[in-house]
């Protein structure tokens, strides 16, 4: 879930970008589209040629920021964190102010959380930054970098074009990418600019670039979405220390973080463990290894799991629709669609799918007819078929639909309207 923190008086909702990876691009434009909160409506997304770290990200992002406007002041907020508190307002828009003065601004958390291996900023202890550290807390005044930061774009582009062969060629390669129009960003041209150049995050990057740097102190309490022990604080402790959320029992375990939603989960002896059971996979892994899971999405990327980027559940402007059951040739999904939702009107080439209604009332249009289909009716869109779903009923329409073909991607789709400006 998306929100946006705060306050945001002073910033353009409409401005907001997303930069990732082409994979999650339709993924999060959908999440966003189907958001309560309509301003993130308008969000936009640019999908990155390569992953290279945060410090080419940035850039490049700053680099298409430029483009459009050469005297551009951007804010950066990385996905993966959970603020609370009400000092994020006005630390972004303090930070804000001094980028647009030429300085770049980190907006930081006055508490950092318990794991201390990560990044941190150098200070004077009067807000000047004077250098960055990686790992462990050093001695001195130092405050741990979220990787929030402002700064001026075609600022930022020259500082790090300047601090040295590295950061030119860096430079380089995002101003190149930026010039090209958005959908060729993941194209051979684009990837082969990026595959030249080293990864790295924003804190080493912004290590070796001369303009005054500043940190804004916030107060607000900052989780990790990445890291587990995020999870603590939403379960409810035992006496044993273990805090658990969701259905489960469990025997003689000590400071352990149990995190079941769905499904039940038994415990039994366990010591400083963190058990993960979603839908989609179960991860159980030492408390002192979180921040490490990385690597066990990596080794899953490489076996090829599908769970990596194929959620159970997918959101959608319309409402959602989740897996079920999938076999060879086939797959179940209950599709969810919110009041006053349709589907686009569409048609798939090498699967067929059958609809009953389990709740609500649909209207489904087949090759130019429509009808109305009541609870524990179903009907029948063979292949190729022209056809949409629509809610006719007050509340949620749900309904179960069965697809079989011999190929069941998502990317089978042909739109002819959609009301979400997708595809067509």
């Amino acid at each position: 879930a998306v929100r946006l923190v705060g306050d945001v008086t002073g910033f353009d909702a409409g401005a907001i970008t997303v930069l990732t990876g082409e994979r999650f691009v339709d993924e999060l434009r959908n999440n966003l589209a189907s958001n309560a909160d309509e301003r993130l409506h308008a969000t936009g997304f640019l999908a990155e040629p390569l992953g290279c770290g945060t410090g080419p990200a940035v850039l490049l992002a700053a680099a298409h920021a430029a483009a459009a406007d050469p005297e551009a002041v951007c804010i950066v907020v990385p996905s993966d964190h959970v603020v609370a508190g009400d000092g994020w307002a006005g630390a972004a828009r303090r930070a804000v102010e001094l980028a647009a003065a030429g300085a770049v601004a980190w907006v930081c958390p006055r508490v950092p959380c318990a794991d201390d291996e990560r990044d941190w900023l150098l200070t004077d202890g009067a807000g000047s930054v004077t250098g960055f550290a990686a790992g462990p807390a050093p001695a001195g005044d130092v405050v741990r970098s979220a990787g929030m930061l402002a700064f001026g774009a075609s600022a930022l582009l020259e500082a790090v074009a300047g601090s040295g062969d590295a950061g030119w060629a860096i430079a380089g390669a995002c101003t190149a990418v930026a010039s090209m129009p958005v959908a060729e960003w993941t194209g051979p041209e684009a990837r082969a600019a990026f595959a030249r150049i080293a990864p790295q995050t924003i804190e080493s990057l912004a290590a070796s670039i001369d303009v005054p740097q500043a940190a804004v102190i916030a107060e607000m309490s900052l989780a990790e979405v990445g890291s587990f022990t995020a999870l603590e604080a939403a379960g409810v402790r035992d006496s044993n220390g273990t805090a658990r959320t969701g259905r489960g029992v469990d025997v003689d375990s000590h400071g352990c973080i149990v995190y079941a939603p769905e499904r039940l989960v038994a415990t039994l002896g366990l010591a400083d463990t963190v058990v993960v059971d979603t839908a989609d996979a179960t991860l159980v892994c030492a408390k002192d290894r979180v921040r490490d899971v990385r690597e066990v999405v990596g080794a899953l990327r490489a076996a090829g799991a599908e769970e990596v980027v194929h959620p159970r559940t997918s959101m959608r402007p319309w409402g959602s629709w989740t897996t079920l059951l999938r076999g060879d040739g086939f797959q179940m999904k209950l599709i969810e669609v919110k009041a006053g939702g349709r589907l686009s009107l569409q048609s798939h080439r090498r699967r067929s799918e059958h609809w009953v209604v389990v709740a609500g009332e649909a209207l489904v249009t087949r090759d130019g007819e429509t009808a109305p289909v009541h609870v524990n009716e179903s009907a029948f869109i063979p292949a190729g078929t022209v056809h949409r779903l629509e809610n006719a009923s007050g509340g949620t329409l749900q309904v179960i639909e069965v697809q079989v073909g011999d190929y069941l991607g998502e990317d089978d789709i042909e739109r002819y309207e959609d009301d979400y400006r997708r595809g067509v």
